[in-house]
């Protein structure tokens, strides 16, 4: 399962993506055509390079080849670092030793240029050659004696690939609890990357693999239904649901493993998806599935029909027959239990694998096998082998343990001669101190001498600079007056303003008052509400103005506050709980503004308790406010029972003095019928 999880990490990412790269491909080689020989084409070639790479080698080599020849005619050191780079990932699939050569060239020439973000990409390189050439200590030590400049530098999602290398190779070196260390540590770090990150999927889907590992079911079931939950699109999500399915075998959910598995089955059968690998483990699941829940004619069924899929590894082919044995076995039919079981051992010794753990089961089944059809001997020769087996395992574990400990002895060691380093450093840094002192005692001596000099010098012009400071002294007095008097004038015009704006306002209270008279059929007791309602509103902007500092402006997210809370009291005595929830930015608006958005807040709002609710016992008012750029978006909804769109034709007056402060603030009104009704008003904070 491991070389499965590793293998579709890569294989999978790719194969989701192949349409819309062609598709990015074809316009970087339009751009290409146009762009003259400069560092920007040198960029490009490198852009094309990284798309290309996994689907056509030849081309790969040509724009690479481009690239460096681009590169030497401009002497762009930056673009040479670009060359070593992708020919560091060329020939990982090819030629190890110059895949590990290319990306050391690479590190160099970016560390040379100080382009820490590309050191670090050829880092990762380094280390995927290193252990694929299986130098597995030297690649971790490359990625770990690095790894603090990526924090430092501030590069999450690099940091995150980096602590991801690191804890597939201590997977890989079997430590599945460091592995899962490093990688919550890469997921935590992919998690602060603020622009989307298409592969968290899969660090979630291995974060699951490796718990399961350890045993902790529960918590690899919490990260494979994240790793399905943030899969983008249908066939990554059908891959995400494997882990899920060896989750619920290794949690012992047989029926859930069998249900999901089939469902995932259907899938590849439906999209014609059977030559994929995928689909060939999803049967490797039910049949395990079967055989857990004893149905081994079933188990046996679905295996035969794995065996009989193309391209398969023979990790898989050497598990399959296993599990064909052990169901046989379970039938009592131990002879073809033994034929299977002696396919399973022979695959699995073609395989270079270090899963021994595999290797030795497949010894005990063989083992018990022959016991029960009486063959004593060859029964005791395979137990003898899984014990031997074992001892090794034992002792490779017990070996890496005593090279951690010396590891760690190696580390200490270090840290105690970086001290003893640092002591020598600190008596050799105190010496220079001394002696640096006694320098700096005669020149305080000398100083003192000429400072001496100097003051009877400067006692003379002394004099002279107090006259001319006196003469600034008095242009800067009088640049002051003058500025004083400009402020009162400014403050002047501004009191007439307002003054001003008060009349309007008063002008506009009559109006309402008058157009409310004339067309208003309720009682006077709802004819005052009403109309204190749109004075209060009124009201309340002057109080937050001469509350503020600035006279132009409001704050309007402490307007609104103070005005719903005046309405609310408003309605506390009704039999009814509605609650109003407001989420608004902090935004200072023009005066005239804030007055015609406080009057449409005041109708809407009230409107809404009045009338939204009539056939409810409870309900929600929302009131938001958002900026975006110079745009301002008001949306009053509420979720009450008025299911109808008010009809321009029949607008009370409320909603046409709503209508009417829209146009005047130069806004644009939606009115939407959801669950309940939203009203959102779209307008600029311009001067009206």
């Amino acid at each position: 399962m491991k070389k499965f999880v590793l293998f579709f990490l890569f294989l999978t990412v790719i194969s989701y993506s192949q349409n819309a790269t062609e598709q990015k491909l074809d316009s970087l080689l339009l751009l290409l055509k146009t762009k003259k020989e400069d560092t920007s084409k040198v960029n490009l070639y490198h852009k094309i390079v990284l798309i290309n790479r996994d689907f056509d080698f030849n081309s790969t080599a040509k724009y690479n080849a481009a690239l460096l020849t681009l590169t030497k005619k401009l002497n762009y050191k930056r673009g040479l670092g670009l060359y070593y780079l992708n020919n560091s990932f060329i020939f990982s699939k090819r030629d190890l030793f110059k895949s590990i050569f290319y990306a050391k060239q690479a590190r160099k020439t970016f560390l040379k240029v100080n382009d820490t973000l590309y050191y670090l990409k050829a880092t990762c390189y380094l280390a995927d050659a290193l252990s694929n050439d299986g130098k597995y200590n030297e690649a971790k030590q490359v990625l770990l004696s690095n790894v603090k400049l990526s924090e430092k530098k501030s590069h999450f999602k690099m940091t995150g690939i980096i602590y991801q290398q690191i804890g597939s190779l201590f997977l890989t070196e079997n430590s599945p609890k460091k592995s899962l260390n490093y990688l919550k540590k890469s997921l935590e770090y992919h998690q602060k990357e603020k622009s989307p990150n298409n592969n968290i999927s899969f660090l979630y889907m291995y974060i699951a693999y490796v718990n399961n590992k350890l045993s902790n079911h529960d918590e690899a079931l919490t990260y494979s239904n994240l790793s399905i939950q943030f899969a983008e699109k249908d066939l990554q999500k059908h891959f995400m649901i494997l882990e899920k399915i060896n989750t619920y075998l290794g949690m012992e959910l047989y029926s859930e493993a069998i249900k999901l598995a089939l469902e995932n089955d259907s899938f590849y059968v439906q999209n014609n998806l059977t030559y994929n690998n995928n689909y060939t483990y999803n049967l490797l699941f039910i049949s395990k599935s079967y055989f857990y829940l004893k149905k081994y004619h079933q188990a046996i069924k679905v295996a035969n029909k794995i065996l009989n899929q193309s391209n398969l590894n023979n990790d898989l082919i050497s598990d399959t027959n296993k599990l064909i044995a052990n169901s046989y076995f379970k039938l009592d039919n131990k002879r073809e239990a033994n034929k299977f079981i002696d396919k399973a051992i022979s695959f699995y010794n073609i395989l270079t694998s270090q899963e021994n753990d595999k290797l030795a089961q497949l010894y005990l089944d063989k083992s018990i096998i022959e016991e029960s059809l009486g063959n004593d001997k060859t029964a005791l020769y395979y137990n003898r082998k899984y014990s031997a087996l074992k001892e090794k395992m034992e002792a490779i574990i017990n070996a890496d343990k005593i090279r951690e400990l010396q590891i760690d002895f190696n580390i200490a060691d270090k840290n105690n001669k970086i001290k003893d380093l640092k002591i020598s450093h600190s008596i050799k840094e105190n010496e220079i101190k001394k002696q640096k002192n006694y320098i700096i005692l005669i020149f305080v001596a000398l100083l003192f001498a000429l400072l001496s000099i100097l003051f009877f010098v400067k006692m003379n012009r002394s004099t002279k600079r107090k006259n001319e400071l006196i003469t600034i002294a008095n242009i800067k007095l009088a640049n002051e007056q003058l500025s004083t008097q400009k402020s009162l004038t400014e403050k002047e015009i501004l009191l007439k303003e307002i003054h001003h704006r008060v009349k309007n306002n008063l002008q506009l209270v009559i109006s309402l008052l008058n157009v409310q008279s004339r067309v208003s059929e309720s009682n006077i007791e709802t004819f005052v509400r009403t109309s204190r309602s749109r004075i209060v509103a009124m009201a309340m902007i002057h109080e937050n103005l001469y509350q503020s500092e600035n006279l132009n402006k409001i704050n309007f997210k402490e307007y609104l506050l103070n005005l719903t809370n005046a309405i609310s009291a408003t309605y506390e005595s009704i039999d009814k709980k509605i609650t109003l929830q407001l989420q608004v930015d902090t935004v200072h608006l023009d005066i005239q503004i804030a007055m015609s958005l406080g009057l449409i807040v005041n109708e809407l709002v009230n409107n809404a308790f009045k009338h939204a609710f009539t056939n409810k016992k409870e309900g929600i008012i929302s009131l938001e406010l958002i900026k975006h750029d110079e745009i301002f978006k008001l949306i009053i909804a509420d979720d009450g029972c008025n299911k109808k769109t008010p009809n321009k034709n029949k607008e009370t007056l409320g909603l046409q003095l709503v209508s009417l402060l829209v146009s005047q603030i130069n806004g644009v009104m939606h009115i939407l019928n959801t669950n309940g009704l939203s009203y959102q008003i779209e307008f600029q904070n311009l001067k009206i």
